[in-house]
């Protein structure tokens, strides 16, 4: 007589994954659109790895993890495998970025700026992570259509901390309303830990420390950024502007563009581009105040040198201070040969936030002033911050805009500032 046949238990992968109180609310939603807005530090990337095995989980589904950048898409790989046990993976095709489970279900891992790679069949479940950088577009265009396959209903979830009020902010606001296919989160923030200091509060996600397992220090490191910067990226704020990492842009607006004066120390800023980006420089005088400004492209290197040259003799001998990093380290060794007042600034990350957040607190102070001049006040108003993979902070113009101006004028501020700083004398006074 032969035994009855019997059906394979199904194998129970669990994962040592406790969630806190925000990712269990959202791991627990059914809503077929989901919006995280939060802080930096908050638990994002572990909340995706664990959302992404649950759908995996599901025989023969199909995943997607969309991240802006490359680089950011494949750190969300690295901590997937690094989370996963290796049994419930059949393969990783690192060609393609993709990774098979099992039971037949797939990961795949795609960057936004790559649209083309975005366009394919129905879709189970995709992630957006950092959706606020990916462009509203690539969502309406690419993403969004691969949800609506005839044979399934593909659902999303969008992770990010805020950037302005742009597309995200609009999903999030939906979220929070009554629209049953929308689920956003978020909570009020009256005062900013460690330093009791009160926010009037704008609408917002999850501040970083409301993870529990945030750690303070991090927080205390974060308070030296500028306000709004902090505001966005660690207190998860929606703020309108942001984009602009500077602040009274407009206020900062007067005078005019001056010829020089005799016996006044000036300070040149520049900037090099030479095809698609512009080389623009910029003097300030001692008060910090813009008095002049050039800006141009499709030039020879020749020619840029001796326009920065004259401009840099034209202004008493003022001292240059020229972006030197890649192309620009043979252009100020040429320029050096024939005038020796000049700095080279080599701009790594580190650097060029100092220099950025110098340039915000001059602005915000009034020691930076300008006439009103559309080029610089376009580029200051979108200058924003973004996200490293690393989990630093990095300034730069939007994808498209240029930043050569905002450059040129933090280098200006900063000789500005150094100079003025080695003019200050000491002596002892006998009390």
């Amino acid at each position: 007589m032969s035994k009855p046949e019997t059906k394979p238990k199904n194998r129970i992968v669990k994962l040592p994954y406790v969630p806190h109180e925000g990712q269990r609310l959202f791991h627990e939603d059914k809503a077929r659109f989901r919006i995280m807005c939060t802080g930096r530090k908050w638990g994002k990337t572990t909340m995706l790895v664990h959302e992404a095995f649950r759908w995996l989980g599901r025989p023969n589904s199909l995943v997607w993890w969309v991240a802006p950048y490359y680089n950011l898409a494949q750190l969300g790989r690295r901590r997937f495998m690094q989370a996963i046990p290796e049994f419930a993976i059949k393969r990783e095709n690192k060609k393609d970025f993709m990774i098979e489970m099992v039971n037949g279900s797939t990961l795949w891992f795609k960057s936004a700026d790559s649209p083309d790679s975005l366009v394919g069949e129905g879709i189970d479940f995709v992630i957006i992570d950092e959706a606020a950088r990916v462009r509203e577009r690539v969502w309406q265009e690419a993403i969004r259509p691969n949800l609506s396959d005839p044979g399934r209903l593909g659902h999303a979830c969008m992770a990010s901390t805020p950037l302005g009020h742009n597309w995200f902010y609009r999903m999030w606001l939906r979220g929070m309303s009554n629209d049953p296919e929308f689920k956003s989160w978020g909570m009020p923030v009256v005062e900013i830990p460690v330093t009791k200091e009160k926010v009037v509060d704008t609408r917002g996600g999850y501040p970083s420390w409301s993870n529990p397992h945030f750690k303070m220090k991090e927080l205390e490191s974060a308070l030296k950024t500028p306000k709004r910067v902090f505001l966005q990226e660690y207190v998860g704020r929606f703020l309108e502007d942001l984009g602009a990492v500077f602040q009274n842009i407009t206020g900062a607006i007067g005078g005019r563009l001056e010829e020089p004066v005799p016996g006044e120390g000036y300070i040149i800023g520049v900037d090099l581009g030479k095809v698609d980006d512009f080389t623009v420089i910029c003097v300030v005088n001692e008060a910090g105040h813009l008095v002049y400004f050039g800006r141009f492209n499709q030039k020879s290197w020749t020619v840029q040198v001796s326009e920065i040259i004259r401009v840099a003799k034209l202004y008493n001998n003022g001292t240059i201070f020229i972006d030197s990093t890649g192309l620009g380290d043979p252009v100020y060794d040429f320029i050096r040969v024939r005038y020796p007042g000049i700095m080279s600034v080599k701009l790594s990350s580190r650097s060029k936030r100092e220099i950025i957040e110098n340039l915000v607190i001059a602005i915000q102070s009034g020691h930076f002033t300008y006439p009103d001049i559309p080029e610089l006040i376009e580029e200051l108003s979108l200058f924003g911050a973004a996200n490293t993979p690393s989990g630093n902070i990095r300034y730069e113009a939007p994808d498209g805009f240029h930043d050569d101006c905002v450059i040129a004028a933090a280098l200006a501020i900063w000789g500005n500032v150094s100079v003025r700083a080695k003019q200050i004398s000491f002596e002892w006074v006998d009390m």
